[in-house]
């Protein structure tokens, strides 16, 4: 599905051009995203972060130890005309650009600065409105079950309504799939942009982490809503609602890395370390 969409404004359009310079042309320039980009050799002008894995760890030791090895960033081809990761995201982008994005999002498609209209509001809903049921029940209080929309995941945390997308391409370590099933690995980078619109809120976490950053960003994420809400702050150590453990040849190992997850979710990497979603935590390693 995602790589189909790097192909319909070439089809679709009289002037044939490429997903991404379509996206650039009419929403990246116009809300003034000057340090977002489809494109490497744009953003290697700039400060391109690389992402980074561990490399000899002891995990009954410290899974946290281990030799930093740099995974460079890999998806270099195509230029402003984008490649294959276009319709999944493929995006480079900043702090300062996701907190402009989510301004957007919260003004419902408004430029700030302008008070001009660039996204139409009627898209911005639809995308959010839930299609397909992802989780139809939850095991944790703070959470609702979550529908999936045209791009977007619905959800409640504590009875404040949440609307996301995380990000991992080339992604994080473990990049949750929305089946609420199954997590992959994807080296290097994650994003998590989360908007709260009943509140006007928007969080956006970026970790160049390729081995816990998707962990970290949701607990991050939720952290900073319990702040910004000024909500009583959940013991990470002890709610079950963190619970996770990695299964290593038979040995059950508590890790200080993870944040909220549907009930039965699992994560197999390639060397055999699956996580589940029961077990110790404990954050102040993190």
């Amino acid at each position: 599905m995602y790589t189909m969409l790097s192909y319909l404004p070439t089809v679709l359009l009289p002037s044939k051009i490429s997903f991404a310079r379509y996206v650039k042309q009419h929403i990246l320039d116009p809300l003034g995203l000057s340090s977002t980009t489809y494109s490497y050799d744009v953003a290697k002008t700039g400060h391109l972060a690389d992402g980074f894995t561990r490399q000899n760890i002891n995990f009954s030791v410290n899974p946290f130890v281990g030799t930093p090895k740099i995974l460079p960033y890999w998806s270099t081809t195509g230029g402003e005309d984008g490649n294959i990761l276009s319709g999944a995201g493929g995006i480079i982008s900043n702090a300062v650009d996701m907190a402009t994005w989510l301004q957007i999002l919260l003004l419902h498609g408004v430029k700030p600065d302008t008070n001009t209209q660039i996204i139409d509001a009627d898209i911005l809903k639809k995308v959010a409105t839930g299609i397909t049921v992802v989780n139809g029940a939850t095991s944790f209080p703070e959470l609702s079950p979550s529908i999936y929309g045209g791009g977007q995941l619905v959800s409640t945390y504590r009875g404040h309504e949440v609307v996301e997308h995380d990000g991992g391409v080339p992604g994080s370590g473990l990049v949750e799939l929305y089946s609420g099933l199954t997590l992959i690995p994807s080296p290097g980078f994650a994003a998590l942009v989360t908007r709260l619109p009943f509140d006007n809120l928007g969080i956006a976490v970026l970790s160049n982490d390729g081995d816990y950053g998707s962990f970290i960003n949701q607990i991050i994420r939720y952290y900073l809503i319990d702040d910004a809400l000024g909500l009583d702050k959940i013991d990470w150590n002890t709610s079950p609602v963190a619970n996770a453990e990695f299964v290593i040849n038979g040995s059950h190992i508590g890790l200080a890395l993870t944040g909220i997850w549907g009930a039965g979710v699992g994560v197999t990497d390639p060397q055999g370390v699956t996580v589940r979603d029961r077990a110790e935590i404990w954050f102040d390693k993190v």
